[in-house]
């Protein structure tokens, strides 16, 4: 079943991905491109193998894909945005903000450069509980293994951390981007806002400009 509210995307490190402390770490300066981590080019696709997971993180393939497409450019208030279209999710704008991926909310997802700061640092109320959502990016690349290959990939490390768990499964759990330079999203994990469970994708192909796999 889908999740009806989500806090974040994100990815599974734990096995087939090294992770490390997600503190903040010191800014530094790279010769890549933020879209060199995340292509937005019109044509670029990608297909991931869904696995879902319960509390215990043990996470069981399911009989579905999702099919990630860059359709075309959307304009809003005067600003270009790319559509990227989900077959599982649905539709999402995207943009290079000063070297930051925004969506069309100004929601930070992804850098290279600014690794000193958080993406994302926000309390986010709800109905029971209120749940404080941190995000940073690691600054080095990381071996991970997804059925398309193995890859060096840069992490977004974020942490949701809940001052009134509905169960001690709920209290603090991590959520995980994994970015890799011409390739794009090789791997992520979705975190359920008011359910200790779980949705991963895993890159089996994917087709740039430049590049097929």
């Amino acid at each position: 079943m889908k999740p009806t509210i989500l806090l974040f995307v994100a990815l599974l490190t734990l096995a087939s991905c090294k992770k490390e402390d997600s503190n903040p770490v010191q800014q530094i300066v790279s010769t890549a491109t933020v879209t060199d981590y995340f292509p937005l080019d019109n044509g670029d696709s990608w297909v991931y193998q869904l696995y879902a997971a319960d509390s215990s993180l043990i996470f069981i393939q399911l009989n579905d894909s999702d099919v990630v497409s860059v359709i075309g450019d959307s304009l809003i208030a005067g600003t270009s945005y790319k559509i990227v279209n989900s077959s599982y999710w649905g539709i999402s704008l995207y943009r290079d903000s000063a070297d930051y991926i925004v969506d069309q909310t100004g929601w930070k997802f992804f850098t290279i450069d600014n690794t000193s700061e958080y993406l994302v640092n926000q309390y986010q109320p709800f109905t029971d509980s209120t749940q404080y959502n941190t995000s940073v990016v690691r600054n080095s690349d990381s071996t991970c293994t997804v059925p398309a290959g193995q890859f060096q990939a840069r992490f977004v490390v974020g942490t949701i951390t809940a001052t009134k768990p509905t169960t001690p499964a709920m209290k603090t759990r991590n959520y995980y981007l994994a970015f890799s330079k011409n390739v794009g999203l090789v791997l992520k994990r979705v975190i359920y806002a008011l359910e200790p469970n779980y949705i991963e994708e895993r890159l089996i192909h994917y087709h740039l400009a430049l590049k097929t796999n």
